[in-house]
């Protein structure tokens, strides 16, 4: 009794191991690969995973590359902002947590009409120019405009003087 069930449990696990590796080299379905004949070769798109292969026939047989994918791209980028975003939302707790309470908004600092921060130094750290220091490179760009379009206006009036003649 004993060795029939001994040699009853060798033979499922014998079926078992023949089904699985017939899962594992089973061919691919027919149905997975779209193929495209282009100009100069094919194109093979994988319809399981979206991979494209491009496919051209060379000296040495046919080569195939597979195709930069911008899903790919798109979708590590997309990645890289969440875990942005979840940073940064990470420090706005922490930073809401170290205010004077959890439940209050974090707004910016307002910034007073004439330019400077509480402090007065907005514009000394951004090192803008003062107004009269402006208004002097206002007349100087009007003077060099006036002294160009009347140099041009002197040439026209050479020109049509010599056309007249």
């Amino acid at each position: 009794m004993r060795l029939s069930a001994l040699a009853f449990l060798a033979g499922l696990s014998l079926l078992a191991t023949t089904a699985s590796a017939q899962l594992v080299t089973e061919p691919h379905d027919e149905d997975q690969y779209h193929v495209v004949e282009i100009e100069d070769g094919l194109v093979r798109i994988d319809r399981r995973t979206g991979e494209i292969t491009e496919c051209q026939n060379s000296a040495n047989g046919w080569v195939c590359r597979l195709s930069a994918d911008d899903r790919l791209a798109y979708e590590a980028e997309i990645n890289r902002l969440d875990a942005e975003v979840e940073r940064l939302e990470n420090e706005l707790a922490l930073a809401r947590e170290a205010g004077e309470g959890a439940d209050q908004d974090v707004a910016p600092m307002p910034v007073p009409e004439n330019g400077t921060g509480p402090d007065g130094t907005l514009r000394d750290r951004l090192d803008l120019p003062s107004d009269e220091e402006l208004d002097a490179v206002m007349e100087t760009a009007e003077e060099v405009m006036r002294r160009f379009f009347g140099m041009v206006q002197d040439l026209r009036e050479d020109l049509e003087t010599e056309r007249a003649q």
